[in-house]
């Protein structure tokens, strides 16, 4: 059996490691789902990530089929060990001249010892499958540990000696090249990857001390990864950085701010003592007294995981607070005030980042340029990885263009929404506009428990939950049919053994042929029995895990957002992670021996009391010290696992919260207050293993006890009654007493085990359960299929609230809205925008009034036919790991000429479809995340385009590019804008001005300015005068916004587009992507179908090649194939034997037409079909790469 079980293993060991990839992959796509939920929901994507993620889930399943059919085929070959060696012992014995007799001392002694080894024998296959699976994942765990080390790379770096920095210099940054070179992981490690990343290229820059340095750049041009290239987040591969803050922590506010699930105060202490003046200057200088004042309790207010209750600008103040009252000298600000009001952004600026913040080095990323010429130095990025000046603001508007391009720009584009006495919250739990005591009485316990505690059941697990998982298993009778089955032919072969050897002189038992025969066939039933019930239980224990984890998901997928406020992430990946695995891999075996054990008692009991009635009176007392033993141990068996859940939910969310916050932990040198944090949270889920191990000794020492006792009584009655039983029966009542302890003393164990593996199953129904939304689709109430035709919205008296406990956030709100228009709503943090969108998705039901879209009641339709037709770019724009064109077009409904054009709409035909996206667009910009949802939106073609503050955090051109493109894109559409930029919506056809969750003013911006006392009269004035002037002739229509964009950008004409000849390539236009032809597009969209075939090292895709290939052939004219190929292999690091063997002539073949298309290129004055020119080329950049 030893080689049999050491390839037994190996295959479990494949299978387990195959299965534990997909199972990487469904988690990562439940993560991002349930992280983005709300835009899901916007977007009506839940088909599309559905289908995905049970895609994965089959994957996984479909290996963990094959490792449960090669562990129920262990499990019966071990089975079937003891009942072959009987067969085949008791056959030889019998077989060999020259034995005596079969006699009942023999046969049951021998049968007694094949018993004592059937338990352990059942748990052998459940040890190696933990072997397995602990292998696999110590690999794992092992290939994560040999990793690099984080301490070195990210640290703040310095590789010259402090004493060689100026005395007015904090850093120095000397000839250094930057790079975001492709993460290493644990997954797979050959997935493809962009064959080149984001560079800093010869950066030599210092940064004053104790000034403040702002860095200023287009979208995509790396202010961001500069910050990171100062922190040492970003790989140095070349020069020396003098910094003097090596070793020190540094004050960072990451673009996104990171929040994490704690009070305000928690969030900007972040583990520092309190000091309360300091705090209060940190909360009055970030401009969030204000916030706290109506804030339900204040700074001891909770804030959800990811700040949900909170507005985007209130989560940048907060952190940005969080900065002001660290003691770190270094301070590093990426773009905290853009998305800031205008007032406020000015205050926090002034307050904080000149005022408390003065006497620290402060390097300021902002797209706020009306702040530059506050600064002491100036650090302008080229947008191709380089600088393209550095100096004072004076020396700067003097000498570097770019600098000058920039701020004339944002001249016309600063301003914004006045916020001056905003307040409260755009989020779940604070955006209230309660005005009573007893409405914010109310808010103050909502947001107490804002995010509830997880509930735990008590007691017995329910029988519906076990019905429930029986029914989804679909032949659970069948399975249970063939265990009885197989114990019923046990007990028949132990009692025809019993028949045999009761009177082993008599002519019938000398009769070998027909007992050994009728022996051998009973135990072949057993067998077969056997063999079928497990095969069929693992078989059918993978369809009820499938069922139950779809059911899970689509539920949560259908589920009403206010779960999502007050639910953790790591709380749902819980229940997909560990309590999934449980269902899949440990439910199924302990059913099994638990009804194996069943069986076994029953019929052991059975045969006993049709043989040997009398000494089961001996049975009666053990057995009820038994139950009372056992019931003991189950109860707190089943709590302890319960606790064991419940204790792991907090590791997930802990894990989950540093892996978002990760830049902000490193910078503020947090490492060790998380990691304690961390360590303290597993102490704390340990325990509960410690007591289930001690339980289970506990439980071991006195069935020991108890078995010993039941046999010795056993054996007494016996003696007693020597005088009027056979040896037959003596011997099977022996037997039957030995397996009776050892069934009782599985029994308890595989109980507590199968109730363990069902508490799983009845957490995950737990979230089966939850309150669904409406449904997806009415079949009796569809709207029409090219519904809404015209777009025309319509609001009478809507009121809605977040949840019944707290305060309306829509207050009797009425408005109309005709197709086509473009209407703005403005007002402050709180005033109810933000809502007013969400009850036009109906992520929150309205509590009255009515909603209409050409005259259908939208809350009368299913919401997939409602949300389906709407349009959305979110402030915080939602990108999924992937690739680009999954990211466009997640259904796949388009064809890539379609997503093609709506990427080019967008400015990002530079981009192939295939282009590897990480998880939350983490390899793109800010900008670049932007525009991707522009895309979405262009291909999704709505009659009805809703913007929620989607240009918030965009440089002043990538913010004009993408006005341009929704003006013109959705020429015909309804547009609504949610903005703070007032530029943005100051020519559209009306305004609307919300407070406190009312319209307080709503007319066409004409109208609106005329009334010298209105809203928007005091937010344009507010802006400033300049800024003021512009706003109010742009509203009187004195300015074209339209052609004013265009002209900021150097657009063309549209009358001079309408002239060009499609089929020739139309003249570049500086500043402005190259309209593309179709020879151009046809080289551009090459087909990857010559590259498939070929033999490519781990790590490298056919786009790789395809890109690089088409870069070197713009940058070099006249180059031989040889050359050519030189730079390939070694740029795509192919072994010269691959190369000469995979490539060499398909490259020689390329070559030719490669030359030729670059000719017709230069012809018509074509480098690409992205528009860049050569200067920002790969290979142009570094002449010594050819």
């Amino acid at each position: 059996m030893a080689p049999i079980q050491k390839k037994i293993i190996g295959w479990l060991f494949l299978k387990i490691k195959a299965a534990q990839g997909y199972t990487d992959e469904r988690l990562r796509l439940v993560s991002e789902t349930m992280e983005a939920m709300q835009i899901v929901k916007c977007y009506a994507w839940e088909e599309s990530f559905k289908s995905k993620t049970e895609a994965a889930r089959d994957k996984e399943l479909s290996k963990l089929k094959d490792y449960a059919e090669v562990r129920a085929f262990n499990s019966f070959l071990i089975s079937a060990i003891p009942v072959l060696v009987s067969v085949v012992s008791f056959g030889a014995y019998v077989l060999i001249p020259g034995n005596p007799p079969l006699t009942a001392v023999k046969a049951f002694t021998s049968l007694s010892l094949f018993n004592v080894i059937r338990f352990p024998l059942m748990q052998l296959p459940n040890v190696l499958n933990q072997i397995s699976a602990c292998v696999v994942s110590l690999n794992r765990i092992e290939g994560f540990l040999r990793l690099p080390e984080l301490d070195e790379s990210t640290r703040i770096r310095t590789d010259s000696k402090v004493e060689h920095l100026a005395p007015t210099d904090h850093l120095a940054i000397v000839d250094a090249t930057f790079s975001w070179v492709s993460a290493h992981g644990i997954g797979d490690l050959s997935t493809p990857r962009p064959r080149r990343t984001f560079e800093l290229l010869d950066i030599n820059v210092t940064i004053p001390r104790d000034k403040l340095t702002i860095i200023i750049g287009a979208s995509a041009s790396g202010k961001s990864s500069f910050l990171q290239a100062i922190m040492g987040q970003m790989p140095k591969l070349a020069g020396n950085v003098a910094n003097r803050s090596a070793g020190e922590g540094v004050a960072y506010v990451p673009q996104t701010a990171w929040i994490y699930n704690a009070t305000v105060r928690d969030n900007i202490l972040f583990g520092e003592p309190f000091d309360e003046e300091r705090y209060d200057r940190a909360v009055n200088c970030s401009q969030l007294a204000r916030d706290l004042l109506i804030f339900p309790a204040g700074d001891a207010t909770e804030i959800g995981e990811r700040g949900v209750n909170m507005s985007g600008g209130q989560k940048q103040r907060l952190a940005l607070a969080r900065a002001m009252y660290s003691n770190y000298e270094l301070v590093l600000l990426d773009d905290p005030i853009s998305a800031l009001d205008a007032s406020v952004a000015r205050a926090a600026f002034q307050e904080g980042i000149q005022g408390m913040m003065r006497g620290r080095t402060r390097v300021l990323v902002t797209n706020r340029v009306e702040f530059v010429h506050a600064a002491d130095w100036v650090v302008v990025m080229d947008g191709k990885g380089g600088l393209a000046g550095v100096g004072t603001p004076s020396e700067l508007d003097k000498n570097c263009s770019e600098f000058r391009r920039l701020v004339s720009l944002a001249q016309s584009d600063d301003a914004t929404v006045d916020e001056k006495s905003n307040g409260g919250s755009g989020g779940a739990a604070t955006e209230s506009t309660a005005d009573s005591s007893e409405e914010v009485a109310k808010e103050k316990e909502a947001a107490k428990a804002l995010v509830k505690t997880e509930e735990r059941a008590t007691g017995a697990v329910q029988w519906r939950i076990v019905k429930l998982y029986a029914n989804a298993m679909t032949w659970p009778l069948t399975i249970v049919a063939m265990f009885v089955f197989s114990e019923g032919f046990r007990v028949t072969a132990a009692w025809w053994l019993s028949k045999w050897s009761a009177h082993p002189d008599s002519p019938a038992a000398r009769d070998v042929a027909y007992y050994m025969g009728i022996y051998g066939l009973i135990c072949l039933g057993q067998l077969v029995s056997l063999f079928f019930g497990q095969i069929m239980t693992a078989i059918c224990g993978i369809a009820a895990a499938r069922t139950l984890h779809a059911r899970m998901y689509d539920c949560l997928l259908r589920a009403k957002m206010s779960f999502f406020y007050s639910t953790p992430i790591g709380r749902i990946l819980n229940r997909f992670s560990k309590d999934v695995q449980d269902m899949d891999r440990n439910l199924g075996p302990a059913l099994t021996m638990t009804v194996s054990a069943v069986l076994t008692l029953i019929g052991t009991m059975v045969l006993l009391s049709l043989s040997a009635y009398y000494t089961l009176i001996a049975f009666a007392p053990v057995l009820l010290a038994f139950y009372y033993v056992q019931n003991y141990y189950r109860c707190t068996s089943r709590e302890v696992k319960r606790l064991d859940a419940l204790t792991r939910s907090p590791i997930y969310n802990h894990f989950q919260q540093t892996q978002d916050g990760i830049s902000t932990i490193l910078a503020f040198r947090k490492q060790d207050a998380m990691d304690g944090l961390n360590s303290h949270l597993i102490d704390h889920h340990i325990r509960c293993n410690v007591v289930q191990m001690s339980s289970n000794r506990w439980l071991a020492i006195r069935l020991e006890a108890f078995g010993g006792f039941l046999v010795l009584i056993t054996a007494v009655f016996l003696i007693m009654a020597r005088n009027i039983i056979n040896q037959g029966v003596a011997g099977l009542a022996i037997s039957s007493a030995l397996q009776i302890t050892a069934a009782l003393s599985m029994l308890t164990r595989v109980i507590a085990m199968a109730e363990n593996s069902f508490n799983s199953v009845e957490r995950i129904v737990e979230y089966s359960e939850v309150e669904p939304e409406a449904p997806p689709v009415i079949e009796n109430n569809r709207p029409p299929k090219n519904w809404p035709e015209e777009g025309n919205i319509t609001y009478k008296m809507v009121t809605a609230r977040y949840r019944s406990d707290l305060a309306p956030v829509l207050r009797n709100v009425s408005f109309s809205l005709k197709g086509g228009e473009k209407i703005g709503v403005i007002g402050r943090t709180g005033a109810g925008k933000t809502s007013l969108l969400l009850t036009l998705f109906r992520i929150i039901e309205i509590e009255s009034g009515r909603m209409t879209i050409d005259g259908v009641d939208i809350s009368k339709i299913g919401l997939r036919d409602l949300r389906s037709k709407l349009g959305i770019i979110p402030q915080e724009p939602l990108i999924f790991g992937g690739t680009l064109r999954s990211n466009v077009d997640p259904f796949g409904k388009h064809s890539d000429e379609e997503v093609s054009k709506a990427l080019a709409s967008a400015h990002l035909a530079n981009m192939p479809l295939n282009t590897s996206i990480a998880a939350g667009g983490g390899n793109l910009s800010a900008g670049q995340r932007q525009l991707v949802c522009l895309a979405r939106v262009i291909l999704r073609n709505s009659k009805i385009l809703v913007l929620d503050e989607a240009t918030a955090s965009l440089d002043a051109q990538t913010d004009a590019l993408v006005q341009l493109t929704i003006r013109e894109a959705f020429a015909e559409c309804t547009v609504i804008t949610i903005a703070h930029r007032l530029s943005t919506v100051i020519d559209g056809h009306r305004i609307i001005v919300m407070d406190k969750g009312q319209i307080v003013e709503s007319g066409t911006p004409a109208e609106l300015l005329s009334n010298p006392a209105g809203h928007l009269t005091r937010m344009v004035e507010d802006t400033g005068p300049a800024s003021a002037k512009h706003l109010y002739e742009v509203a009187m229509g004195k300015i074209n916004l339209q052609e004013e964009l265009e002209t900021q950008l150097g657009a063309p004409s549209r009358e001079a587009s309408r002239s060009m000849d499609d089929k020739i390539c139309p003249p570049a236009v500086p500043g402005r992507p190259l309209p593309t032809c179709e020879n151009c597009e046809r080289f551009a969209r090459m087909s990857l179908e010559d590259l498939e075939n070929v033999e490519f090292p781990a790590g490298t895709s056919a786009e790789n090649v395809r890109m690089a290939l088409m870069e070197l052939a713009l940058a070099v004219e006249d180059v031989d194939s040889e050359q050519w190929q030189q730079v390939l292999r070694r740029d795509l690091q192919i072994s010269e034997a691959t190369w000469l063997q995979s490539m060499e002539k398909w490259t020689k073949e390329l070559h030719g037409e490669v030359v030729e298309q670059r000719k017709r290129y230069l012809e018509r004055g074509h480098y690409f079909t992205d528009g860049q020119d050569l200067s920002s080329n790969y290979y142009m950049r570094d002449s010594s790469r050819i």
